[in-house]
């Protein structure tokens, strides 16, 4: 019997004490997790940014994120000449290759 009760104890005692490092780990690891999943997220959103064709310089500092969107120098107009290499295109395709674009019905 005396040594099902020193089991128990230890069991309880080594339930104690996990339970006192998750609690006190919690913290430390929710600040570090931030820091560390902020970072990613940014890296990750600078990624699709460069696939949109788009720059975002960002810093972390102190714990605050710093992000400047910077769009190349002519996007626009290289948008609306692929724009419109895409509708004549189409119309070419349609056998419309002499109507302006936007008079087609």
């Amino acid at each position: 019997m005396k040594i099902a009760i020193k089991i128990i104890e230890r069991i309880i005692m080594v339930l104690v004490l996990l339970a006192a490092g998750f609690a006190l780990g919690f913290p430390v690891g929710q600040q570090n997790g931030f820091a560390t999943g902020s970072e990613w997220a940014i890296v990750q959103a600078d990624i699709a940014a460069r696939e949109a064709g788009v720059f975002m310089p960002f810093s972390f500092e102190e714990g605050r994120i710093h992000v400047v969107v910077k769009q190349p120098m002519g996007i626009y107009k290289r948008a609306q000449l692929a724009a419109l290499q895409s509708d004549l295109l189409q119309a070419a395709a349609a056998g419309k290759a002499d109507v302006p674009i936007g008079l087609e019905d």
